[in-house]
């Protein structure tokens, strides 16, 4: 029986309060979600369960369920980025707080077989991008697009040697609107989240000479095309898609037009950050080919309907 620490989270008056319960699992939970903004030093993760110690590897036992059995890792605890509510599907926060989604749940099985503490920070993605980069957050994994590598920016990081899914952008719109012409772009409206960034967007727009509005989440940015406040909402079809689901609202009455030929194509992998060390990196890697082998990752991702774009 493993004891896993956890820490549940809510807002109340503009504050995170913090709910520690110590749980007894049988692997239901191999995360051991901590709350960043009540927990902040070793010690204190080390309270909960923690294990604040130097890398060190020792074998494994056979897995149970037939998967290939791996060396066991333990390493100091693990800062798992999360781009607030904005990553849907991807990344999911319940109204209580608890995190699932396609790559909570990779990350989940990433380290199951290990002794590492995994520790969310949950923050919007133009803030937590940016700390990324100028090497303010420290012992880091999150997701990344492929595309950017040609950002220039990411010397101390590095891309997971893994795709976990394509990724290209469409726009969305109600039928009723009629075919998409993008030299009305700039009258009709498109709306896409604030602080995401893809590289070819902007060329997309100045050739088209319009400007995104932006909405904080896709939720919002769904509202706005349903209240006619935009024709257009531009995001990968399957995350809208699960957006949609989770509101009821008809998806017959949407289509989706792809930017393929206007913005290059891209996929999802992970991003680590240089500090984590070369045996942690590697053993991140190793374990993406694993479940990529054994069609686990494709697995995962059929959860949140976006096997669509396996």
């Amino acid at each position: 029986m493993v004891k896993y620490s956890l820490v549940k989270s809510r807002v109340i008056g503009g504050r995170l309060s913090i709910l520690v319960v110590l749980l007894s699992l049988t692997a239901l939970l191999p995360i051991q979600l901590v709350h960043s903004a009540g927990i902040s030093s070793r010690s204190e993760l080390a309270s909960l369960g923690a294990n604040p110690l130097g890398a060190s590897a020792a074998v494994s036992p056979t897995l149970a369920n037939g998967r290939q059995a791996h060396r066991f890792l333990k390493a100091p605890p693990i800062n798992y980025l999360v781009y607030g509510r904005a990553a849907e599907p991807l990344q999911i926060i319940d109204s209580n707080g608890f995190l699932t989604g396609y790559i909570t749940d990779v990350i989940n099985e990433v380290f199951e077989q290990s002794d590492i503490t995994i520790v969310p920070i949950i923050k919007p993605i133009k803030r937590i991008k940016r700390e990324m980069i100028q090497g303010y957050a420290k012992r880091w994994i999150a997701y990344a697009l492929r595309s950017w590598k040609s950002e220039g920016v990411w010397r101390d990081a590095r891309f997971a040697s893994v795709d976990l899914m394509p990724y290209h952008l469409s726009l969305g719109h109600k039928k009723s609107s009629g075919d998409v012409n993008f030299q009305q772009l700039s009258q009709q409206g498109v709306v896409w989240i604030q602080g995401f960034r893809y590289p070819g967007t902007r060329a997309f727009s100045d050739r088209y000479q319009f400007e995104f509005q932006r909405a904080k989440d896709h939720t919002a940015m769904l509202k706005m095309v349903e209240a006619g406040r935009v024709n257009y909402f531009m995001e990968h079809e399957p995350r809208m898609r699960h957006v949609m689901n989770k509101l009821g609202v008809d998806q017959n009455l949407y289509e989706f037009h792809s930017l393929e030929t206007e913005v290059p194509p891209t996929s999802i992998t992970l991003l680590m950050s240089n500090d984590l060390g070369p045996e942690v990196i590697g053993f991140v890697n190793r374990r993406l080919i694993e479940m990529s082998k054994t069609g686990r990752i494709q697995e995962l991702a059929r959860r949140y309907g976006l096997e669509r774009q396996q």
